[in-house]
């Protein structure tokens, strides 16, 4: 995968690509999964570029993530916590993004295969000049925790904080940083909220079960 050593300094959006979670009840890793002749984190790392840089995609540190075709930072869950959720993940995107001086961030995962840079823009803009978090809602009023924006400097302090007490969903940093809710009637396209955990969702989605 290229590997950009620090985003350019115009930076204002960061996007995190959560990639390293175990996919227990999907079977095998989504990152790899061709859709449309490309992997599905190569769709989801093109389709938030336009308005994210640097987008960061984590991993476990045995994760092989398959060949993009556009720049990423690619870092790994800090050792010992490998694969423990998507809190610990997040942990090493906001540590190095607060070192490249980016203030906000756009965090999904790489089993919400509609992201785009769209939906980045609108939930970020949510934020304003002193929100911490934002969470769109879906179609069903149902937040979703991997599509949030977040205030990197604010968010990487409690994450810190609630990693270290044993927290590890995305749902206890919302709690802990008092989320902002984005109705779904505000978003461009509520349809890319779509995600899945299982290869009927999956098919759900596509139209077709995953090859």
């Amino acid at each position: 995968m290229p590997v950009v050593s620090a985003p350019r300094s115009r930076a204002h959006l960061a996007a995190v690509v959560l990639a390293g979670g175990r996919s227990a009840r999907f079977g095998r890793d989504k990152a790899g999964i061709q859709v449309g002749g490309s992997p599905l984190l190569d769709r989801i790392v093109r389709a938030l570029a336009p308005v994210c840089d640097p987008v960061v995609v984590v991993r476990r540190p045995d994760q092989r993530l398959p060949a993009l075709s556009h720049p990423a930072v690619e870092l790994s869950d800090p050792a010992g916590l490998a694969g423990e959720g998507p809190l610990v993940g997040l942990l090493s995107a906001l540590g190095y993004l607060e070192r490249a001086g980016v203030p906000t961030a756009f965090v999904t995962a790489c089993d919400m295969p509609r992201v785009d840079a769209d939906l980045a823009r609108c939930v970020a803009a949510r934020l304003g000049r002193h929100g911490t978090m934002v969470l769109p809602d879906d179609a069903g009023g149902r937040a979703q925790y991997l599509a949030a924006a977040v205030r990197v400097s604010v968010a990487l302090s409690h994450t810190r904080r609630l990693v270290a007490a044993g927290e590890r969903s995305m749902r206890a940093l919302a709690a802990s940083l008092r989320a902002d809710r984005l109705p779904a009637a505000l978003l461009p396209d509520p349809s890319a909220l779509a995600a899945f955990n299982t290869a009927e969702a999956f098919a759900r989605i596509f139209g077709a079960p995953p090859p």
